[in-house]
């Protein structure tokens, strides 16, 4: 939990540092376990134990990114200024393209529910992102102190 919520908090300053944090406490924790366990540990319980570690990583990031977007809109009510200018980002790639059906589906991301609808396919992706990075960490950290011979 500790390296988890470590990790989320990283996160909130770089999404790349953090993945490397990721991995790196998923490789060391299934090391670790490895350490302390009467047997080797497989590539599955790696696995395993990686995708818990991504699944409360990203919960964490979650927790912390929404208390301190609130933190930032209740103390400097500015939540008009942050929608304005995803709208203009928004507005600015619709008139990049030539496609007129396109860039009615981007202006339709402008409207409230699109914003919805765009934050909550990021925040799955980046779900996505931390469970299979921590399993692939955990996979590979497992089969590895598999394989290492018995000291």
């Amino acid at each position: 939990m500790p390296l988890a919520f470590l990790t989320g908090l990283i996160c909130l300053g770089s999404v790349g540092l953090g993945w490397l944090v990721l991995i790196s406490t998923v490789v060391w924790a299934t090391w670790r376990l490895q350490g302390q366990h009467a047997g080797p540990i497989s590539a599955g319980i790696g696995a395993r134990m990686g995708a818990l570690m991504g699944a409360l990583a990203f919960i964490f990031y979650l927790l912390l990114g929404t208390l301190g977007f609130a933190l930032s809109i209740f103390l400097r009510h500015n939540g008009n200024e942050i929608r304005e200018g995803m709208v203009k980002q928004i507005q600015q790639a619709a008139a990049k393209t030539p496609d007129p059906q396109v860039q009615e589906m981007i202006r339709w991301f402008t409207t409230t529910n699109g914003l919805m609808v765009l934050i909550a396919a990021g925040l799955f992706m980046l779900f996505v992102i931390f469970l299979i990075s921590g399993t692939a960490a955990g996979a590979a950290a497992g089969a590895v102190a598999r394989k290492k011979p018995d000291q």
